[in-house]
């Protein structure tokens, strides 16, 4: 009924009294680094446009860094990582009791959050759905702390060096260590994220045609994705200026939408409440000075630089905010005009509005058409299109 996870040397950890995991069946790829896929998702994947840097880098080890949590969608393991660059990030992953998709989703965090409060919420409702999800979190207060000479050396290296590029390869490198020992595919995956998250998804696709990694995303949902172009600090100060009456107006519908959840959540439609906020940002100093360091690397375009490179047979959804400077809708447009399969939608609002009742729901919907394609499918998203998530039936 279940299969065990395999162990490995230096393995991604299964925690005590968590033995088996869910069914789902392993999806072959070529290891030759050619571009032939199993399933006839894609028989060849354009090349990139423009030649990128490469990233080195491996996990050293994956140990557990909390205690298991179950509920009745599904179980919960905490884990630290620990890359040869130096940086170590916890990652969540999520595993369904009832799981609908070989293909895992892949996330990580929006800039200034972390494992807990809205992305944890949003990590349990994809279970939820039935799909596995892996969350990479970024370097906060669980990084290395700089308590000797040697240690001041690597975090002083971590905080002037960041980089889209070196988070996505570190998600990819998270995926190479854990391949085989969990039943789900790290070759064919599905990539979500909002803000910071929906950037470095952005870059993670490109890195796909790397010879090293020789992975595809199936399908994508980023949102909110900002500076497709590099902008000063002037600049930035400017259209953060203009956007924050947006913003504010926003966060008064979030507290409005807390307020009312409370009193009105279904079952399969939940909203989060004023628990599922607390610890979205978290105030350790390290935390604060990690993410301070990533704001130079967020608005100098290096996301729009990857996209570029994004094949031309992508699939998915991208959502665009119209009340968001930062979010530069005329060039992510322009940049993805070339690319059919995916989706483009504006919505109203500023940034934030990712996080209202009327835009979770929009995502949940999406979740659940997607859970219910692969099941009428028979696991196939080969046809899969904007058309098939967004009907306006639930």
């Amino acid at each position: 009924m279940t299969t065990a996870a395999r162990i490995e040397q230096s393995p991604p950890c299964l925690p005590d009294g968590i033995e088996t995991m869910p069914p789902v069946t392993m999806i072959p790829r070529p290891r030759d680094g050619g571009s032939s896929y199993i399933g006839n998702i894609a028989e060849s994947q354009p090349a990139p446009d423009i030649d990128l840097p490469h990233y080195p880098v491996e996990v050293i080890r994956q140990t557990q860094h909390r205690p298991t949590v179950e509920n009745s969608s599904g179980i919960f393991l905490s884990q630290s990582v620990r890359f040869t660059d130096g940086a170590v990030r916890l990652v969540t992953i999520g595993l369904p009791h009832d799981p609908v998709s070989d293909y895992p989703i892949i996330s990580t965090d929006a800039w200034f959050t972390g494992p807990t409060g809205f992305n944890r919420f949003e990590l349990e409702q994809a279970v939820a759905a039935g799909f596995p999800v892996i969350w990479n979190h970024h370097q906060g207060r669980h990084a290395v702390k700089p308590n000797s000479p040697e240690r001041i050396h690597t975090v002083t290296k971590s905080l002037s060096s960041k980089s889209l590029s070196k988070s996505a390869a570190q998600d990819h490198a998270l995926l190479d260590h854990m391949d085989g020992s969990y039943d789900f595919s790290t070759d064919q995956v599905i990539r979500k994220g909002y803000s910071r998250g929906a950037m470095s998804g952005e870059v993670f696709i490109a890195q796909c045609e790397f010879p090293e990694n020789n992975r595809q995303v199936v399908w994508s949902d980023l949102e909110g994705a900002c500076f497709a172009r590099r902008v000063g600090y002037v600049a930035f100060s400017k259209g953060f200026l203009k956007q924050l009456p947006g913003e504010i107006k926003t966060l008064a519908e979030i507290s409005r939408d807390m307020s009312k959840n409370a009193f009105t959540n279904k079952a399969g439609e939940a909203k989060p409440t004023l628990d599922d906020f607390l610890g979205t940002f978290d105030p350790h100093v390290m935390n604060v000075a990690h993410e301070l360091a990533w704001l130079r690397l967020l608005i100098g375009g290096e996301a729009g630089q990857y996209a570029h490179a994004i094949p031309r047979n992508a699939k998915g959804i991208r959502t665009i905010y119209e009340g968001d400077y930062s979010g530069q809708q005329a060039d992510w447009q322009t940049l993805h005009a070339v690319r059919p399969g995916l989706k483009i939608l504006v919505e109203p609002g500023a940034h934030l509005a990712g996080a209202t009742n009327r835009m979770i729901t929009k995502k949940q919907a999406r979740l659940r058409k997607m859970a219910k394609y692969l099941v009428d499918n028979d696991g196939d998203i080969t046809h899969l299109s904007a058309k098939d998530v967004l009907a306006t039936s639930a």
